[in-house]
Order: C-alpha cells, then structure tokens, then sequence
C-alpha cells in the first residue's frame, strides 16, 4: 500500500494528541492495512510512554515484518534511547531464519556499537544457520566484537564453535564469554583447557566452576568439591551449584561425597536460599527435596511465598520429595502454622502426595477452620480415593459455607460415593447456585438407578432453579434410561427444564428424541425453539430437514439462525435453496448463518452470491463475506477480497488482508 507523506504525518499527529487508547488502535490500524512503516512512526511507537502501546507496537512489527521493517528495526540500533534499541533486538530475535542476511550484514557496519548489537541480535535468535557469519566476526581486531560474538556463539547451539572457542581461551578479552559459551555447548572436549585456566587466571574461576557444572562431568566432582572455599561465597555458590546440575543430570551421589567431605551441607544450602540468583536458589530448594530431612521443611516452606514462580514451584516440588518421605513432619508442619496461605499450599501438597496417612490432618483442617481452608480441605480429600474420607465429606453438605458444600459435592461425585446419592439429593435444592451444580455434576457421575429416579421426581419441583438442575445432572448421566426423562422434560411447565432438556438431548445425540425435538420447534419460548433447532442439528438426521427448513421462516431471529447453522451442519442440499433466501430477504445474523451453511454444504454457486456482498451496508455482513472468500481459492475472490482492503471499515479491511495473506515473505 502506498500512502503520501502527508497520510504519515497524519497518522504522527493524531499519535501526539491521542490517548492510550486511541494510539492503540491507531498501531493495529497500521498494522492491519499494511502501512508502509518508517524510522519516525518505529521510533515513536517503541519509545511511547505506555508500556501497553509499546507491547501492541511490538507485536504489530512483529507480525508484519517485510524487509523493510527489518532495515528499520536494524537502523534503530543506533538510536541513542537504550529502551529503542531493547525492543528492536528482541523483535529481531523472534522473526526466525527470515532476517538472517540483513542482520548477518550489519556485523561490517560502520559502526562499532551497531556491529557489537548485530552479534547481540544473532546470539538471541539462535539459530545455527548464523555461525559461518559469527565465525568470520571472530577473526576481527575489535575486542568488543569478538567478545559479543563469542557470547552468541554459545547461544546458537553449534557444536562447530567449539574449536573456536577453545582457542579464543588464549585471548584474555574474549577469555570469559568463551567459556560460558562451552558451558552452554557442553563441551566436554574443552575440560583440559579449562581446567588449566583455573589454575592461571584468578579472574575466570567461577566462569570455569560454572561451566564444568553446565557440562556436567562426573569425572570432576572431587575438583568441584576441593574448590569449595566457605571463605569466597561466590565460589562456594558456584561449586554447590554445578555439583546439584550433575546430580540433576546424572544421579551418582555427588551431594554425598560432599557430605563425606566433611563441609556443612546445611551451612551451604542455607547460604543458597539467601542470594538473589534464582538459578541457585532453584537448586538450592532442589537439593533439600533430594537429600532433605524432617528439620528441611521449615527452609522451604518459606519458598512458597517468594514473588517468583519459579522458585514458589520448586518449593512445592521439594516439599512433596521430602513430604513423600517424612508426611509426619510435613502434617506436624501443616498443624503448627497458623498462615492460612501456606496451610492452604500444605494441604495441595499432602493432596498431591496421597499418602492416606495424611487424611486425618486433612479432616481435622475440614473440622476446625475457616471457610476458605475448609473448601481446600474437601476438594482435597477428593484426590485420596480412599473410602473413608467419604462420611466427612457427606457430613459437610450441611455446611455453613455454600463453597465449602460445593466442594464436598464435587469431591464425593469424584470419587462416585453412592452412600452420598441422597444427600447428595438434598444439595440439588440447596440456596447456593454453585453447590447445585456441583451436586448435579457429582450425582450424574454417580449415575444409579437410585439417583436417575430420584432426580426425575425433582423436575415437578417447586422452584425452577432445582428442576432446571435437575434436568442438568440427568444429561450427565450416561446411562440410555435417561434419554425418556429428558425427552419427557421437553413437555415440562418450566421453559427452562424444556430449553436445558433440548440441550441434553442434542449433546447425547439421541435419535429417540427426533420427533418431539421438532415437535419443540413449536413451543411458545423462542429459547426452546432456538435449543431444539441446534439439537436437531447434532443428531443429524435426515428426516429433520423440512422441519428446520420451516423453521427459517421462525418470527424469532436466532431460531431462524440456528435453524440455518443446524442444515449446514447436516450438508443439507435440499436446504439449499431457502438458505439463498434467506441470505437474500433476512436480516443480519440470519443471512450470516445463510452464508456459513451454504459454506459447509459446499455449494458452488456460492462465490456469484458473494461477490455483491461486497458492498453490502451490513459491516458484520461484510467481514464475514472476506473470511468466507478467503476459503475459496478462485481469481474473482481475490479480486473482490482486493476490493475490500479499501473498505472505510476497519474490521472489514483487516478480515480482507488476513484473507489475501497480506504478511508478505521477506526478500
């Protein structure tokens, strides 16, 4: 698309005086109708001061970006604003193999910092396509350069920089990145080299531990443990940390010769949990779940409320490694805190753990606490499948607390305890709309004859909330007896036990229930009508075909919608001709169901019927017409889909772009 220079500076200034809002949807609208970008409208967009604009800036560069927003994107590394050049190398990074020339060509720019961020670029993207490139940058006088390129070397995953690597271990500027990026390649080969650095240059020392650890050398874990000085915490730390990556890699009882050595095991990990690397505060809460004892659980409980997930996982997951071993102490734990939060996780834990053990402490949790720790306790007691936390759950559908009775309902239809149908019964008339269905869940999946008969009597029910649950929980019941009720419920008093009944029906697919679904076709309630249309759809019989194509002529509007959706899904040919009809004389959502139907049927006039739509004055209409032309492969669609990119709607415009397949590849 070309537009002048004077549509660009419209477009800046509308961005200056517009709100967050509007310059939201001003980046979409550029994005959507292929705006030639250019360095004013990039630079502006990534260094707006709402990080929502600059998130939607950098998803709309993302998602079209030609050859030409890549050389902007490129250009933008010399800008002088680090927040610009950020955005641009990240954007960068995501657009694959398609850039990787243009970029590869910035390594001989001009400017040293472009080059130094071109290398940064290619490191990010990982691909191993861009090594003959960084290889070559490798060679170069700049320190900086090579350094930034030895980084990415590591990053892109190419065995092939290895020899290169190890040489550059020679060049005391480039001595550092050098082996963080064998760490990254596992390069055992490189052991020797680095090993003997260790002993030269002071300076790279935990470089080395680190990397050793990364590449996880059994052969090396006296080295490790001998380096392990309590007086240089860094060390310390990295020993600790590369010692626990071979473990993880390799069990072969490296924590234990660290035990026998005689350092204080305890004294290190502590130390761990307290820094602020998460990947050694990770492994730190790993290595208690390996190798902790009953006095651990109090160092990683706290882990459970570190702002980071990260580490709030590997405290649950540590927990439930040393709580499968010692539930004692873990429950005495759960028993002695008085942090609901943590009793909540404590529970999910020894849930997860499903020792039976356990279960009196849960109870007691579903005994004594407050409403919110209870409803965790009886979800939980659902995950033991073990008989005997049923009666507590029974006696909880008394509860004071409606989330409290929905919980024991759900947990109780999970474990399918039949001694709780006629509680269970009682529940399905309950205040609370939760524990109703909850209860109509838990008794469809119980499913006896007991609960099928009970249930059916509870469709003359007084209120209209238990009939309708009522005929919900019948649905769910897989047995064939039920499909009577339902079928019977489509004549109830209640409109909505006659709307959920046709619904049920519809999903059972039940055949049984064709005539008196069409039947429903009739009823008085237009949402009844609108149920039984689709569910005659579902069971996509034949013999329905006339009844719904009576029922495009329905007063109601999403009747005569469902109706048309339903003969589409049935590949109705002999709808065909009333479907045009309607799409021809109805209104909105009616001729957008025609057109979907007459999709599906596969009819080959449909193109013809489409092309004036075009200029329909229906915007709705016409956003669906580009999505419906862009699934038929023929000339004229495209150049009615061609068309509609100069639609004075913005919705229309983007449907007949996405249509067309506007994201041009890269040159």
């Amino acid at each position: 698309m070309i537009l002048d220079s004077s549509v660009l500076q419209g477009y800046l200034d509308k961005l200056q005086r517009g709100d967050e809002e509007s310059r939201v949807e001003i980046y979409r609208e550029i994005g959507a109708l292929g705006f030639p970008w250019d360095i004013d409208l990039v630079t502006t967009g990534l260094s707006d001061q709402s990080p929502r604009v600059r998130t939607v800036v950098c998803e709309t560069l993302t998602h079209n970006a030609d050859s030409l927003v890549v050389e902007i994107l490129l250009e933008c590394l010399r800008n002088e604003d680090p927040g610009i050049r950020s955005r641009s190398m990240t954007i960068l990074a995501e657009l694959g193999t398609a850039p990787l020339s243009q970029v590869e060509c910035y390594l001989n720019d001009s400017d040293p910092d472009v080059r130094i961020l071109a290398a940064g670029v290619l490191g990010q993207m990982g691909l191993k396509q861009s090594f003959d490139a960084l290889a070559k940058a490798m060679k170069t006088d700049e320190d900086n350069l090579r350094y930034a390129t030895a980084e990415a070397l590591g990053k892109i995953g190419e065995k092939k920089a290895i020899p290169i690597l190890i040489d550059a271990l020679d060049d005391q500027w480039v001595r550092y990145p050098s082996i963080e990026s064998l760490g990254l390649l596992n390069a055992t080969e490189a052991i020797p080299s680095l090993l003997k650095l260790y002993e030269e240059d002071e300076w790279v020392r935990l470089a080395v531990i680190e990397a050793i650890g990364k590449i996880g050398s059994i052969d090396h874990i006296d080295f490790i443990i001998d380096q392990m000085d309590e007086k240089d915490e860094l060390i310390l730390h990295a020993c600790f940390t590369a010692l626990a990556r071979i473990e993880q890699r390799t069990p072969c009882g490296a924590l234990d010769r660290l035990r026998k050595s005689g350092m204080d095991i305890d004294g290190i990990i502590i130390s761990g949990l307290g820094v602020h690397d998460p990947e050694i505060r990770k492994l730190a809460i790993w290595t208690l779940g390996l190798i902790g004892n009953e006095h651990h659980i109090s160092l990683i409980v706290p882990q459970l409320e570190d702002f980071e997930e990260d580490i709030r996982n590997a405290g649950r997951r540590a927990l439930f490694s040393i709580g499968s071993r010692h539930l004692d102490a873990l429950v005495k734990h759960l028993d002695g805190s008085e942090d609901e939060s943590l009793r909540k996780e404590l529970i999910e834990i020894l849930g997860r753990i499903g020792d039976n053990e356990a279960i009196p402490a849960i109870v007691k949790a579903l005994e004594r606490s407050n409403d919110s720790l209870r409803e965790t306790a009886a979800r939980t007691l659902g995950l033991f499948r073990d008989r005997s936390v049923i009666d507590s759950l029974i006696n909880h559908l008394d509860d004071l607390s409606g989330p409290v009775r929905s919980a024991c309902a759900s947990s109780l239809g999970g474990l399918r305890a039949v001694k709780a149908t006629r509680k269970l019964l009682e529940v399905l008339e309950d205040s609370f709309a939760q524990a109703r269905e909850s209860a109509s869940e838990a008794l469809g999946r119980i499913g006896t004859t007991e609960a099928i008969k009970h249930v059916a009597l509870l469709l003359k029910h007084e209120r209209a909330e238990v009939r309708q649950a009522a005929v919900q929980c019948l649905g769910l019941i897989l047995d064939k007896r039920v499909d009577t009720y339902l079928i019977d419920a489509l004549g109830n008093s209640d409109r909505g036990v006659r709307r959920f009944a046709a619904d049920m029906l519809g999903k059972r697919k039940a055949v049984g229930a064709l005539r008196p679904l069409m039947i429903s076709l009739m009823d008085e309630d237009w949402q009844v009508r609108r149920c039984a249309a689709y569910a005659l759809g579902s069971i996509n019989d034949s013999r329905c075909v006339d009844a719904l194509i009576d029922s495009l002529n329905d007063e109601n509007i999403w009747v005569r919608y469902a109706s048309a959706i339903s003969l589409g899904r049935m590949g109705s040919k002999k709808a065909v001709s009333a479907l045009i009809r309607s799409l021809r004389e109805d209104s909105g959502p009616v001729r957008i169901a025609a057109i979907e139907a007459l999709y599906m049927i596969r009819v080959p006039e449909l193109l013809l019927l489409l092309i004036p739509l075009v200029e329909d004055l229906d915007d709705d209409m016409r956003t669906v017409v580009a999505e419906t032309l862009g699934r038929i492969e023929d000339g004229q669609a495209v150049k009615a889909l061609e068309k509609m990119t100069s639609d004075h709607n913005l919705k229309v415009r983007r449907s007949a772009i996405r249509s067309l397949g506007w994201n041009a590849p890269m040159e």
